[in-house]
């Protein structure tokens, strides 16, 4: 049984993918399986301490894992870069425990399946992310890094080789992202009138607009009007559902509602309450 997140906060620990737990062997080159088939590989001495001297003793990695849009949801790990909205073939989060750095000239890959809502991979390259923010919106940077690559592999069933360099991973960059840019075309957005308890994104309420026909999701981060929250610009003709999310008096509220944008669209959803399981089997059943 799930138990109910007391604010929107503790959505992504409470109901978003398990953090899995890895122990690295610094004597030698390390393979991990996630849950979801990710092949990690992590090479000998990979971690140094804070002054340079190798790490010799077990280190702990924390990984997450998010390849479908109701992850993105329940993580709170929209797909969008300075405005621009992404399509995902997969986002993942590695760090250690302990407090230490990627010793320098070091690599580690990490290879996916490619989700199968993904119907190309054509323009796919990495993002990264430094942090995972419940508050406000998450953004994903472009990696410039030189050593850092993107590669596909296989044909029956694709898959996304992604090598990670120290550089890259020593800025801080915990969330790596497969993704591409959505054309550029004209844009409008959605307003999500939110009736109730007044609206609090640091408390409890939060709001996304899921494309349909994209692995792709952009959360409503704007609240300057009171009472509602407002998508960053969406290309007109996209069709999408908005889903609402609200914790109020230790009980969970849910509201969906699909739409197209044609224009500036002002929507208000049916917000129920709902138990733990059911939003996220309810978030599962949106495509």
């Amino acid at each position: 049984m799930l138990g109910t997140p007391a604010t929107i906060q503790e959505i992504p620990t409470k109901l978003g993918p398990p953090m899995q737990l890895f122990t690295y062997d610094p004597a030698q080159e390390n393979t991990f399986t996630s849950t979801q088939g990710t092949a990690i590989l992590i090479p000998a001495n990979a971690f140094v301490n804070e002054n340079g001297q190798p790490i010799t003793t077990p280190v702990h990695l924390e990984m997450r894992e998010v390849f479908n849009k109701a992850d993105m949801v329940l993580a709170a790990m929209p797909t969008i870069s300075n405005g621009r909205i992404l399509e995902s073939a997969g986002e993942l989060y590695l760090s250690p425990q302990e407090k230490v750095k990627w010793a320098d000239g070091k690599t580690i890959e990490m290879t996916t399946t490619i989700p199968p809502s993904v119907t190309s991979m054509n323009g796919m390259r990495l993002f990264s992310g430094a942090s995972n923010p419940t508050v406000g919106c998450f953004n994903w940077d472009l990696v410039l890094d030189t050593g850092s690559a993107l590669a596909v592999t296989g044909q029956a069933l694709p898959q996304a080789k992604v090598t990670i360099s120290s550089t890259l991973l020593n800025t801080g960059a915990t969330w790596i992202n497969i993704d591409k840019f959505l054309p550029e075309a004209p844009k409008d957005t959605i307003v999500a009138n939110i009736p109730g308890d007044p609206v609090d994104v640091a408390k409890n309420t939060m709001a996304f607009a899921l494309i349909r026909d994209r692995n792709s999701v952009l959360r409503l981060c704007d609240s300057s009007e009171p009472g509602t929250l407002q998508t960053p610009g969406i290309p007109l003709g996209t069709a999408v559902s908005v889903v609402v999310i609200r914790t109020l008096n230790s009980k969970m509220y849910f509201g969906r509602t699909n739409t197209i944008v044609d224009g500036k669209k002002y929507l208000t959803p049916n917000i129920l309450e709902i138990t733990p399981e059911a939003l996220v089997d309810s978030l599962k059943l949106l495509k």
